[in-house]
């Protein structure tokens, strides 16, 4: 892929990341500093509490909850698990794992509909469904 071709899906989806700042719940995850799977703590910034702790996939770096509160989307910089849906009530539980190569930059979209992530291309997922839509 042409640098300015990587480049320009980052910026898109850093644009969609500043625009859903103002129409979700903002959150932020503590990731794991090993290169191993380990614990991540996830927060809300607004009121900063903590949502859950729980075990992620190796290089978890982004982090998402759909819009009903039912499942959290853990994205990493890892091209096996890039993607694992959990659920909510239970972590431990994964619905889903995706493997693509190394995400760059994920961030869902205002509605909370589609999942946007960057990783040797732009993959968007169905936040209902949980299945890839188009690359």
């Amino acid at each position: 892929m042409s640098l300015f071709r990587h480049s320009l899906l980052a910026s898109v989806c850093l644009l969609v990341s500043a625009w859903t700042s103002f129409a979700q719940t903002q959150l932020f995850l503590l990731p794991n500093t090993s290169s191993q799977a380990g614990t991540v703590t996830a927060f809300r910034l607004d009121p900063f509490t903590t949502i859950s702790s729980f075990t992620a996939q190796t290089g978890a770096a982004f982090f998402f909850v759909n819009s009903e509160g039912t499942k959290y989307y853990s994205v990493a910089r890892s091209g096996s698990d890039t993607l694992m849906v959990l659920e909510a009530a239970n972590p431990a539980n994964v619905l889903k794992r995706q493997n693509l190569s190394q995400a760059e930059a994920a961030t869902l979209t205002p509605d909370g509909r589609r999942l946007l992530i960057v990783a040797n291309g732009l993959h968007i997922f169905d936040t209902t469904t949980d299945n890839l839509l188009n690359t």
